[in-house]
């Protein structure tokens, strides 16, 4: 602890094990790996550090294990580069960025983690970075739950992200990967939200009584959004703007404020197969927007079943 540059180096091929140390109050990270060094990490407390808690480099191996991360200036958990492993049971909360930032071409599982009260967001994908998420919480965040940027194609798995400030789970740039048997509701924007050219796999979630959408698509994206479950949330169950052009296939919308699902602008894409009731609109279609509906189940809202402004 209270070291300059960080709490413990580990370089070349170095392999180390690390139990029931605190590595608190450092000028950059508590714990840094490079080249191929393998460090497996348990029991740990990394908080209060001027970068990151824990940080992978190079082509290393950072396997963690029921840590403490917090309130770190940048994430609480870091892989970088070329770096892979593991991370189960960590707790990341209060960081100045997000609980775990995964860049560049990093391919870690992280499974069971808590990320809460970070500044940006629990989980954020940057560039080329991929792996596994899998039954990790991320609720309570600034931005995010999950936020997927750049060209990540992570799989995202099982997580609970809830009452985040803005959304569950978002995609940006040219993101992609999949999204499946996740639970994104209470969160003050959206459930999940799909932007620019992002095209993900987004299947078999729960989207609820989220404040606007369970599902937001815009931009130019293109995602694959099938058998999810989006009822109770503030606005409609799906909304489709801009040029979005989303297939979405064989939802269930019920139960939402406005629409189950609401095409505005120039959304279009193809909805097939979907279930829509409940809804005070089942299908809105703005002025401009085109999409194909086939074979949905359209009955009980409480307006019009299908409100057609064109």
């Amino acid at each position: 602890s209270n070291n300059a540059l960080h709490g413990l180096q580990v370089s070349d091929t170095s392999e180390i094990t690390l139990e029931g140390n605190d590595l608190t109050n450092n000028g950059s990270n508590g714990l840094v790996i490079f080249d191929e060094a393998q460090v497996a990490a348990r029991n740990n407390r990394s908080t209060a550090n001027g970068n990151n808690g824990f940080s992978a480099l190079g082509a290393s191996i950072m396997i963690l294990e029921t840590n403490v991360c917090s309130d770190n200036a940048t994430s609480g958990i870091r892989y970088g580069d070329d770096s892979s492993g593991t991370a189960w049971g960590n707790q990341c909360s209060g960081n100045a960025l997000s609980g775990f930032i995964i860049a560049e071409r990093a391919m870690p599982v992280l499974e069971d983690n808590i990320t809460t009260q970070n500044t940006e967001s629990g989980f954020a994908y940057l560039d080329n970075a991929g792996g596994e998420a899998r039954g990790n919480e991320s609720s309570g965040n600034g931005y995010h739950g999950f936020g997927i940027h750049d060209a990540a194609s992570p799989l995202v798995e099982d997580n609970n992200c809830t009452n985040n400030t803005e959304t569950g789970i978002v995609y940006f740039g040219n993101s992609a990967g999949t999204a499946q048997n996740n639970k994104a509701t209470g969160n003050g924007f959206h459930g999940f939200e799909v932007q620019e050219q992002a095209s993900p796999t987004i299947t078999g979630n729960v989207c609820s009584s989220n404040d606007e959408a369970g599902i937001r698509v815009s931009g130019e994206s293109t995602p694959h959004i099938e058998d999810n479950k989006c009822a109770s949330n503030g606005l409609s169950g799906i909304i489709v703007k801009e040029s979005a052009r989303p297939l979405i296939h064989n939802n269930t919308f019920i139960n939402n404020v406005e629409a189950g699902m609401l095409f505005e602008e120039m959304g279009a894409g193809t909805a097939t197969g979907n279930e829509i009731f409940g809804n005070k609109w089942g299908v809105y279609l703005d002025d401009n927007a085109y999409p194909e509906l086939n074979s949905n189940e359209i009955y009980n809202n409480s307006s019009a079943n299908v409100y057609d402004r064109r």
